[in-house]
C-alpha cells in the first residue's frame, strides 16, 4: 500500500473514533508526565539542596594554623580540579579606625588577593580598599553625617561583602577586610570547592609551611556545618528514589500500546482476512500511534521544563536528559507494543474474535 493511501487510512480512522487517539494520548501523557514531574521535581529538590549547601558556607574548607599559612601557596590550591576559589586571610593587629565608629573598631582582616573571587562583593565608586562586611556596613551607613573610613589610615572604601547569618562561622560577620599580596604567612586558608572531593583537607594542608623542628597546630573545619559535612549532588541523583520510574513508565506505555491494538483486534483481523498485507497495517498503525504519541511526550516534556526553569545550568540540563529519555523510552514502549500486539492477531481467529463480541 502507498504511502498516501495509508496516510488517508489513518486520517479516516482517527477522525471517525476508531484510534481513540484522544483518550489514548490522554493516558499515555498522564504515564509519561507523571513519571517525568516526579522525577524532576526529586531531581530539582536535590539541586536546591545543593545549592543551598553552597549558599550558606557548607562547601568551604578552612584550614587554621596561627601564623603558618603560605599565601602564595594557599591561593595555589585554586588551580586544582573543582576548587572554585582559595584565600588566605589573617587578623591585623591593629583594629580598623572608622570615623563612625570611634570607640569600638572593628576587627581588620588582611586577605590575598582571591578574596574579592571568593565572596560576593558590591564595589563602591572609589575602586581598591578597605571592604566591609553586611553587618558592618550597614551599621556604619546608618550614621548619617561622618565620614565612613578615618582618614588618618590612609585607605579607601572598597565596598562591601555578604557574610549572612545562616548558621555560618561568624568570625568575618562584623569585620573589615584589606587585600594584600600573598607572600608572608597567614593564619587560615578557605578553600572553596565543588563538586565535593575526598582528599581535599590532605591537599589543603600543602598550604601550611611546616617547619621540621616545631611542626604547628593545625585545624581544619568546614565554614558551615548547619546541613551537614558533606553533600553529594551526584551520588543524592544516582540513588534517588525516582531513578526507576522511567522503567515503569517504559513498561506501561509498552502495555498500552498492545491494549490499543488488542481492542481493534475484531478490525484487524478482519483486515488481515480479507488480504491487507500484515505490514501495511503495521505502517497505518503506527502513523496512528504517532498521532497521539507525539502529542503526549510533548506535555511531559513541557511539564519538565517548567519544573527545570528555575534551576542551575546542570541541574537544568539533567532534568531535560531525564525527561527526554523518559519520553524516548515510552514512545519506543508504545511502538513496540503496537507492534507485538498486532503480532499476536491472526486471521484465522477473525469469527472467534465476531462472536466474542
Amino acid at each position: 500500500m502507498r504511502l498516501d493511501a495509508l496516510l488517508r487510512e489513518a486520517w479516516r480512522n482517527l477522525a471517525s473514533g476508531t484510534t481513540r487517539g484522544v483518550w489514548w494520548a490522554a493516558v499515555l501523557a498522564v504515564v509519561l508526565g507523571s513519571a517525568t514531574v516526579f522525577d524532576a521535581v526529586t531531581v530539582s529538590s536535590i539541586g536546591r539542596s545543593a545549592q543551598m549547601f553552597q549558599d550558606r558556607g557548607g562547601s568551604v574548607l578552612i584550614v587554621e594554623s596561627i601564623g603558618a599559612i603560605d599565601g602564595a601557596q594557599c591561593e595555589a590550591l585554586a588551580s586544582l580540579e573543582r576548587v572554585r576559589g582559595a584565600v588566605a586571610l589573617r587578623q591585623s593587629a591593629e583594629p580598623l579606625r572608622l570615623a563612625a565608629l570611634p570607640s569600638s573598631p572593628p576587627a581588620l582582616y588582611e586577605a590575598t588577593p582571591g578574596f574579592a573571587r571568593f565572596f560576593t562583593t558590591h564595589p563602591s565608586d572609589e575602586g581598591a580598599g578597605i571592604w566591609l562586611s553586611g553587618q558592618l556596613e550597614q551599621s556604619v551607613g546608618e550614621l548619617a553625617g561622618s565620614s565612613l573610613i578615618d582618614p588618618s589610615t590612609k585607605v579607601q572604601y572598597a565596598g562591601y561583602f555578604d557574610y549572612p547569618d545562616d548558621g555560618r562561622s561568624m568570625s568575618l560577620a562584623y569585620t573589615a577586610v584589606i587585600e594584600v599580596p600573598a607572600t608572608g604567612l597567614f593564619d587560615e586558608c578557605w578553600v572553596d570547592v565543588w563538586p565535593q572531593r575526598d582528599d581535599l583537607a590532605s591537599l589543603a594542608t600543602f598550604a601550611v609551611r611546616t617547619p621540621l623542628d616545631a611542626p604547628p597546630e593545625v585545624r581544619i573545619r568546614q565554614l558551615n556545618t548547619s546541613m551537614g559535612e558533606s553533600l553529594d549532588q551526584e551520588l543524592e541523583l544516582a540513588n534517588r528514589v525516582t531513578r526507576l520510574l522511567p522503567l515503569f513508565s517504559t513498561v506501561i506505555a509498552g502495555l498500552v500500546g498492545v491494549v490499543a491494538v488488542r481492542l481493534r483486534r475484531l478490525e484487524i483481523a478482519s483486515a488481515l482476512h480479507v488480504g491487507v498485507r500484515i505490514r501495511d497495517l503495521a505502517g497505518q498503525l503506527m502513523l496512528e500511534c504517532i498521532s497521539w504519541a507525539v502529542p503526549a511526550g510533548a506535555l511531559a516534556l513541557a511539564a519538565a521544563f517548567l519544573i527545570a526553569r528555575p534551576l542551575e545550568g546542570g541541574d537544568a540540563v539533567f532534568v531535560w536528559l531525564s525527561a527526554g529519555f523518559t519520553v524516548a523510552t515510552g514512545a519506543t514502549a508504545v511502538m513496540v507494543g503496537i507492534f507485538g500486539g498486532l503480532a499476536s492477531i491472526r486471521s484465522k481467529r477473525f469469527f472467534q474474535f465476531f462472536l466474542d463480541r
